[in-house]
Formats: structure tokens, C-alpha cells, sequence
């Protein structure tokens, strides 16, 4: 898993794994706003694990700033990742309800032992480490 940032420094990682949610089709794609009423995400995963329909942002694209909830995996209370805001000086990773709202419109969602894992291959597994790539 990657260092977490210093005080006043943004978060490559965390900027990176929230917007491969796009890419994945949150707030983009009919499966997503096929489950969106009246500014909630209704999906049945998402509901079940935040107790009601789940609040969005104004323009339904991302989960409602402020929303905490556990961090994959680790039992730590965390903001969600797929709300509209990243801390500086903080990181942030997947948690059970952006997990669950991925599996409401499509992904076959199958957390590791490690979610600092899963997460980091959602946000790079497109990529393809060469043994003449250097970080």
C-alpha cells in the first residue's frame, strides 16, 4: 500500500482510486442513475449497508460529502471515497458502502483479505509493470 501523504500534501493514490470510479461507471452509467431516485442511490447493496437510500451529491454523480463508513477491511471509520472531496494530508481507500454500490450496478465485487490490495489493483490494474518501467 502506498505511504500515506504528509501534512499539506494531496494524495496521488487516493485521487487516482476515486476517479477509476468513473471509469467503472459511477455517476456515469445507466446502470448507476437506473438506480438513482430523487437524489438517492437506491442499488439493494448500498441500501443494506447504509440503512436507507443512499444521499448523492446535487448532480447524482457521487455519494453525498460527509458519509463515513468502514474502511475496507480494516474495521476504521473512514469518509467514503466516492464523495466530492479529497483532505490534503489524508488518504483515503475503499469502504464497504462504495464497494457495494460498485456491486449494485454490475461489478462482481470480491474484497481480498487486504483491501489496501484490492483497492490498489482497481486504481492500476490496467497498468503493466516492465522490468525496464521505473517508478
Amino acid at each position: 500500500m502506498p505511504s500515506s501523504p504528509q501534512a499539506g500534501e494531496n494524495d496521488l493514490f487516493t485521487v487516482l482510486l476515486h476517479e477509476s470510479g468513473y471509469v467503472f461507471g459511477i455517476g456515469t452509467a445507466d446502470s448507476w442513475f437506473n438506480q438513482v431516485v430523487a437524489g438517492s442511490f437506491t442499488g439493494p447493496m448500498a441500501t443494506a449497508e447504509y440503512l436507507t437510500a443512499v444521499p448523492l451529491e446535487s448532480d447524482e454523480s457521487q455519494w453525498q460529502d460527509g458519509i463515513n463508513r468502514q474502511r475496507l477491511g480494516t474495521g476504521t471509520i473512514q469518509e467514503v471515497l466516492f464523495d466530492p472531496t479529497v483532505m490534503v494530508g489524508s488518504q483515503k481507500m475503499l469502504t464497504d458502502l462504495d464497494l457495494a454500490g460498485l456491486d449494485d450496478f454490475g461489478w462482481q465485487v470480491v474484497p481480498e483479505p487486504n483491501g489496501g490490495l484490492l483497492a490498489a489493483i482497481a486504481a492500476f490494474g490496467w497498468l503493466r509493470k516492465r522490468s525496464s518501467f521505473a517508478w
